[in-house]
């Protein structure tokens, strides 16, 4: 959630001239009896974008963002018009030192620094609240949202959806780090989860493997943020069966 006003487009509509156009939201037709990604829960969540926004910005060229300030992967510059070099994404027990020290680094600011975006809460009486989360909280709850059924009716983050969805979450995230420690050829490694030890020794590089081991925990916010947020992992669990709104105040 940008930090603009809600509603309708922005005072300096979407980044400026030639960056993008205000469009208006079209509603919505769904049957919440036959329609699969009908959600089942009716929460603010349930007719997204259409229950807080009347306009979104529609990027032009390769501007991206939600009011077309930033740049699509692999482009870069004022005008986001000069082409990146490719980057190289490394197997786990490929990455060095170096670059294990600044993904690191990358991830511990952004586990301390405030987003500069504003998280949806639903509160009580079907209201809302707009929380500062730090960085990495705030990509943790877009992607438990995104994966919550009773929310979203099947999920963006799973079925069939998943390959695609996720990937675009992940360069997101990833631009997002590299932005932070100022250094765009940092990638997210990757490893082979599919082939089984020993043959697949993913702790070769324990160092980097045991730190990002303990930061993904995290991602699960239903066990980490029980003080704070727990009453929005119930209302959109699947465990959730009926209807309920918190007052989060209770939970600062």
């Amino acid at each position: 959630m940008n930090l603009h006003k809600i509603g309708n487009c922005f005072d300096k509509p979407c980044g400026g001239p030639e960056r993008g156009n205000c469009v208006k939201l079209e509603n919505p037709e769904r049957n919440r009896e036959t329609d699969l990604l009908t959600p089942k829960l009716d929460t603010v969540f349930s007719m997204w974008p259409n229950s807080i926004y009347k306009e979104i910005c529609v990027c032009s060229g390769h501007f991206t963002g939600s009011k077309c300030d930033e740049c699509v992967a692999g482009y870069r510059g004022p005008n986001c018009e000069h082409r990146m070099h490719s980057k190289v994404r490394k197997w786990i027990n490929h990455v060095n030192s170096e670059e294990a020290d600044l993904l690191l680094k990358a991830f511990r600011l952004a586990q301390h620094l405030s987003s500069d975006q504003l998280t949806l809460l639903p509160i009580a009486n079907g209201a809302i609240e707009l929380k500062q989360l730090t960085i990495f909280e705030h990509y943790a709850w877009i992607h438990y949202m995104a994966s919550a059924e009773q929310c979203f009716g099947m999920g963006y983050g799973t079925g069939s959806a998943f390959p695609t969805w996720n990937r675009a979450f992940l360069l997101q995230f990833e631009s997002t780090l590299a932005r932070l420690v100022q250094n765009h050829s940092l990638t997210l490694p990757y490893w082979f989860w599919f082939i089984p030890e020993p043959d697949n020794p993913v702790v070769g590089n324990f160092t980097i493997f045991a730190a990002l081991d303990a930061l993904a925990d995290q991602m699960s916010i239903c066990q980490t943020w029980a003080a704070r947020l727990q009453p929005l992992c119930d209302i959109c669990s699947s465990r959730a069966v009926t209807l309920k709104y918190y007052n989060l105040n209770d939970y600062n």
